[in-house]
């Protein structure tokens, strides 16, 4: 009489049991070994073996990927000065230490000044005149060039350029204003004054020097807002603009990552550098970030939203090509791929995957076509 039955052995070879780690939608592989016995007579020589690989899986879901182009850059405080007097004179106090926080008007240095205040502030006059007379018209020619650009008469890259020299005369008004603000408080008072609320920097003022006109006292940064200045590869010029998601991470401190935007982006090549000019600012609020800190940069260039992404080490590497391997139904499928954005070791999956694969992250390199494979649930 023939007699066929089949014994599941579990081979797990001094393995111990270890606590369960919660991982989204990663699940532990057990290994297993079933032999199948077909006896007429029951003996040794009868029996086969088929292995069941150790691997681990992920179940694929659409979430967003970034591709990132990274810089090395030092941080600036959005508004950064280095205060000067306008006017030569010896210094008779120095009323605030490095890494005072300060406020718009606050004094900062008194000076013991002569008659040539008064020249020292028909200067600033003229020169706030002359800056608010270019801020003037530059704002005027951008106005106009806008009007242009919405009728198709000029190109997005001359509009640009107007708006970076309407940008750039802004900025000089505002320094001539402050410098006017510093000639002013020293024909009053002889104080010199912080043009903006912020932090004190480097102070070189020494009580009894003489501070000669242009020679720097100290320095202030506005840390309430952060900006970095980077100069990326020239291959990305075409993919860089305003408004680009952007991330920063101290040196010292590569786990935390920061968020900002993209405020501005070169349409040319540096000469000197051959790199292609950014600006990114990132919101301070916290006070986490300081003027001076070295921070790597990434700028995110190209988004997909709705990715099929794995880990980088899942791919299998070919002659023909990249493979994944999954779990179908206890079975290992693998299956040819197509690889899109990289980014933070995640790799975009264009073609071969679908939502709610099963994708072997662990002993993917090991298993074959057809191998079969069983889910193990770890223990509490």
């Amino acid at each position: 009489m023939f007699l066929s039955y089949s014994v599941v052995l579990r081979t797990v070879r001094k393995l111990k049991r270890k606590p369960k780690i919660m991982m989204k939608k990663t699940i532990a592989i057990a290994v297993i070994t079933t032999v199948f016995l077909g006896l007429t007579g029951c003996n040794d020589e009868d029996v086969s073996v088929e292995e069941i690989a150790v691997v681990k899986v992920m179940e694929v879901t659409p979430m967003p990927i970034t591709q990132e182009v990274y810089a090395v850059s030092r941080l600036e405080g959005e508004e950064d000065a280095i205060i000067v007097p306008a006017v030569g004179g010896r210094i008779e106090e120095v009323l605030v230490h490095e890494g005072d926080s300060v406020t718009a008007g606050e004094a900062l240095v008194r000076l013991a000044t002569d008659q040539q205040i008064s020249a020292g502030t028909t200067a600033a006059v003229a020169g706030i005149n002359a800056a608010r007379a270019n801020a003037e018209n530059a704002e005027r020619t951008y106005t106009r060039l806008t009007s242009l650009y919405e009728a198709g008469a000029i190109s997005e890259q001359q509009l640009d350029g107007a708006s970076a020299l309407s940008q750039a005369a802004g900025a000089q008004l505002v320094q001539a204003q402050a410098l006017y603000n510093q000639a002013s408080s020293i024909a009053d008072n002889s104080y010199i004054n912080a043009p903006f609320s912020g932090t004190i920097g480097r102070i070189w003022a020494r009580e009894g020097n003489m501070a000669g006109s242009g020679m720097p006292l100290l320095s202030i940064a506005n840390g309430s807002s952060i900006l970095a200045r980077a100069l990326l590869p020239e291959r990305y010029i075409n993919s860089l603009h305003a408004d680009l998601p952007a991330r920063a991470a101290l040196t010292t401190d590569d786990q935390t990552n920061f968020p900002g935007t993209v405020i501005a982006a070169a349409k040319s090549v540096d000469p000197i550098s051959g790199m292609v000019a950014v600006e990114a600012r990132f919101p301070n609020t916290e006070q986490t970030l300081m003027p001076g800190m070295s921070a790597r940069i990434a700028i995110g260039i190209q988004t997909t939203e709705d990715a099929l992404s794995v880990p980088e080490i899942a791919l299998r590497h070919t002659s023909s090509g990249n493979e994944l391997a999954l779990c179908k139904d206890g079975i290992a499928e693998v299956v040819q791929v197509n690889t899109g954005i990289t980014s933070m070791g995640m790799v975009e999956i264009t073609e071969g995957l679908n939502p709610g694969d099963l994708v072997i992250i662990q002993g993917q390199q090991s298993v074959t076509n057809g191998q079969s494979v069983e889910i193990w649930e770890a223990s509490e």
